[in-house]
């Protein structure tokens, strides 16, 4: 599970390169606390949510100097169950998709 999870904060990381190209060349160091997922049984029955902690420094990439010292960000992402879940597989919406979708945002909103 934890190359998968380091999988989607890489993709995450490098959707937001893109957005925040324009600005001050930062480095972002995270650190994972928690990464709570559902089982396939409760994610075919009545769903639940997917638990996101991780800390975050922001340092220069330059200099290597903190900019912002570590913080502490929570997630939480709606994990469907039943149908809905079974509808959103089908429609190429799977765990990975919206998760990976989920941290990018997440980190996106702590960045800008």
């Amino acid at each position: 599970r934890i190359p998968q999870i380091e999988a989607m904060f890489q993709d995450a990381a490098s959707r937001n390169r893109l957005v925040l190209e324009d600005g001050f060349p930062i480095a972002v160091d995270v650190t994972l606390v928690r990464f709570h997922g559902v089982t396939n049984r409760t994610r075919y029955t009545v769903g639940g949510v997917y638990n996101v902690i991780f800390d975050m420094t922001v340092r220069s990439a330059e200099t290597g100097e903190v900019i912002e010292p570590t913080r502490r960000v929570v997630g939480n992402l709606d994990a469907p169950g039943g149908e809905r879940a079974v509808r959103l597989e089908q429609s190429g919406q799977t765990e990975k998709v919206r998760g990976t979708d989920f941290l990018t945002s997440l980190l996106r909103a702590q960045l800008i």
